[in-house]
């Protein structure tokens, strides 16, 4: 090792030596740290070995180089070559190891940990250390082993097929007065969409997430951002992530979808109904694992290929609150360089029943009130008859009670 990293410093001096193992080495990768940050090797000898441990690295470093420091030209050829060395410490643990696996399932078809493994030994087991390795190369080799390039089929039928899904499941909205409520909501989770920030929207039921959802889908598709919705009670994911692209009738999972039609530009996944997975996991006990292996995806793809994706979440408070099998989804909602935002969809203000209402509110009970403040139950109360305005309504049941009448 330390004969060929002198060898490659001394043939150029641009040339760097990287020694990455899973042993720490840190009084070795001391000493080159300071050699690279003294200012004449006298300064380095006198300032920078300093105790024993660094003392016994240079000494063993004179002895492996075969340059001592008694002889001052062999004495600033051996700093130098220190300054030029990288002695790193690379731990494999189960997260560095999901995480190459993520970037492999990106790019190859078939087992990701089996292509992983297919390329750690590819090196070794081809006898090809010491030259240049080529995408072709490895992409016949992987090929030849039944592992292919992903093929996202024509960019056309993604196209058309992302459209399409974007309006089947989801029925005709009808918005109060035929017109969308404006949502604080809806407005901070487009700010927050568009600074590519992921989101979890919740709020209680008939509380206006549809609503907010359909703000969002507007403003998206008003300023030309590429964006999928799926409702995941109707289209339930199952087994895999590329299982349900499928299903979907997409090539390839969703993300990767995504990302090749947008390329770097913003898009966006929305999937709502999330809480809907709690009822139906007797029937695809995978649906939540698929959830994290899109959030996955989302990240590599971010991080790795200069993608642009967020994504928005929409589900019930309760179920975000108390279900610890969706909570286990945002785990890492802890660590910041993974911080999803949380936007809580409110009840409207009395003001805006009001302006809703109209001049009739004022005559209203305050138990009828604050029940309007449901955007679902005002959008009933809407419904009812005049002569049932006038009528005792003191709960949702009986609101709902007069509109079946």
């Amino acid at each position: 090792v330390f004969e060929n990293a002198k060898k490659h410093i001394l043939r150029s001096p641009n040339n760097e030596f990287h020694f990455i193992s899973p042993l720490p080495c840190s009084s070795l990768n001391d000493l080159c740290e300071r050699a690279r940050k003294n200012h004449s090797v006298s300064d380095f000898m006198a300032y920078q070995v300093t105790n024993e441990a660094l003392r016994k690295a240079f000494s063993g470093c004179e002895e492996q180089f075969n340059l001592y420091r008694d002889n001052p030209d062999e004495l600033e050829q051996l700093v130098f070559i220190l300054s030029k060395c990288y002695f790193e410490q690379a731990i494999k643990t189960y997260e560095s190891v999901q995480d190459v696996e993520d970037r492999v399932r990106w790019i190859f078809t078939g087992d990701s940990t089996m292509v992983r493994m297919a390329l750690e030994n590819y090196a070794n087991d081809q006898s090809r250390y010491g030259v240049e390795l080529s995408a072709h190369e490895i992409i016949d080799f992987l090929r030849q082993r039944g592992f292919a390039l992903r093929d996202y089929g024509h960019e056309e039928h993604v196209w058309k097929r992302i459209q399409t899904l974007n309006e089947a499941h989801w029925e005709a909205y009808t918005p109060i007065k035929g017109t969308l409520l404006p949502r604080a909501a809806a407005n901070a989770a487009i700010d927050s969409l568009v600074s590519n920030t992921s989101i979890i929207l919740h709020g209680k039921d008939g509380s206006g997430k549809s609503g907010c959802v359909e703000i969002v889908s507007n403003y998206l598709q008003e300023n030309h951002i590429l964006f999928l919705r799926l409702k995941l009670d109707k289209s339930i994911p199952e087994n895999s992530s590329v299982q349900y692209g499928h299903d979907l009738g997409l090539p390839d999972s969703p993300v990767p979808c995504l990302q090749k039609m947008a390329g770097r530009q913003k898009c966006v996944l929305i999937l709502d109904q999330l809480d809907s997975l709690r009822w139906t996991t007797t029937h695809s006990p995978t649906a939540l694992s698929v959830c994290k292996e899109l959030i996955s995806e989302i990240e590599v793809a971010n991080r790795y290929y200069g993608a642009n994706i967020s994504v928005m979440f929409v589900t019930r408070s309760f179920d975000y609150r108390c279900d610890a099998r969706i909570k286990s989804l945002f785990a890492e909602n802890t660590n910041e360089s993974k911080k999803w935002k949380e936007i809580e969809v409110g009840l409207l203000s009395d003001e805006e029943v009001a302006e809703i209402v109209g001049s009739r509110y004022s005559a209203l009970s305050v138990k009828l009130k604050e029940l309007l403040r449901t955007p679902s139950s005002l959008y009933v109360w809407m419904q009812l008859d005049e002569d049932r305005h006038k009528q005792v309504i003191t709960s949702a049941h009986q609101l709902l009670h007069k509109w079946w009448e």
